[in-house]
């Protein structure tokens, strides 16, 4: 293969472990996808030192590939694992068993530089576009580490994002969702100018200066601790749980602006910087007082597709 240099050093005592070193290397994944996590068994794996730059599977492209397995009761541990690419980098460690089940321990430091590329390239999540931030990693997987899924996870993701926007598809019924929580100042009270500039804003996304807080998965459920999203128009808070098994919700949202109900969110994007700059001075006299009067919690509830929104303080 022209796209490959390297060498695999395989050693004469069973004690010592190979040795895979290349400056490119270019894989074609399996055909059929299955196949790997059927046959392919940890005892089978003898231990390890990997470090391979310039790295293509597939679509996907790795700057740096670099870990050691060593061979334990059941399985192998990895360490030392550095994983590097133009969207993100990883610093992990773990250890993956099959005694009687498989199961795999994942623990480690993740750095987004693009987190919302990421997300779509993987197919987690269309919601977030942009933001650069890190993650923490603290999970077990009742499965391979080529079958691990939210639906077998346990454990937690703290994570950290900035200056991103949070993505609201037109089609949804989340979007649906985050337009009547959003709509903390009652649109229909604004001149029609401003009311058609926030729908606008909505419609595009809502852009954060900091998103961050805490996933805890447990087989099925994610469940919403501090998770906080904080940008120029206002503040929101989110606690409760999502269901990917059952695809239901039930979450409390908070949302707190940052202005008046009498000088509206998106006076500083359609009313120009004298508006805008007027607002700041009003909110920033009546703050704390006026916010707490002017903040909203709602109850977010029900099927994915079909979700209710219930306003409850």
């Amino acid at each position: 293969n022209v796209d490959t240099n390297g060498m695999i050093v395989i050693p004469r005592s069973v004690h010592q472990p190979w040795r895979i070193l290349f400056s490119k290397l270019s894989l074609t994944p399996p055909a059929i996808k299955n196949k790997l996590k059927v046959q392919l068994l940890p005892q089978a794996i003898p231990a390890m030192q990997v470090d391979c730059n310039n790295v293509h599977y597939g679509k996907s492209y790795y700057s740096k590939l670099k870990f050691n397995l060593t061979s334990i009761p059941h399985g192998v541990d990895i360490s030392n694992m550095v994983v590097k690419s133009p969207l993100f980098s990883a610093s992990l460690y773990g250890r993956w068993l099959n005694n009687k089940s498989p199961s795999t321990f994942l623990y480690g430091r993740v750095v987004l530089n693009h987190a919302g590329n990421l997300f779509n390239s993987h197919k987690i999540t269309h919601l977030v576009s942009g933001g650069f931030g890190s993650a923490g990693v603290s999970l077990v997987s009742a499965s391979s580490p080529f079958n691990m899924s939210a639906s077998t996870l346990t454990g937690n993701i703290n994570f950290s994002f900035k200056y991103g926007r949070l993505m609201l598809p037109e089609s949804s019924s989340f979007r649906m969702a985050m337009l009547r929580v959003l709509n903390v100042l009652s649109l229909s009270s604004l001149p029609e100018h401003l009311a058609s500039a926030f729908t606008d804003v909505l419609k595009k996304g809502y852009q954060f200066d900091a998103l961050k807080g805490n996933l805890l998965f447990s087989k099925g459920e994610i469940s919403f601790s501090h998770l906080q999203m904080d940008g120029d128009a206002l503040k929101m808070g989110v606690q409760g749980k999502v269901d990917l098994l059952a695809k239901t919700c039930d979450l409390t949202v908070s949302v707190y602006p940052y202005v008046t109900s009498s000088l509206p969110v998106v006076a500083g994007i359609a009313g120009g910087p004298l508006v805008g700059a007027t607002a700041w001075v009003v909110n920033k006299l009546l703050e704390p007082s006026i916010g707490e009067l002017a903040s909203s919690t709602y109850h977010v509830s029900g099927l994915m597709n079909h979700l209710v929104v219930t306003k409850v303080g």
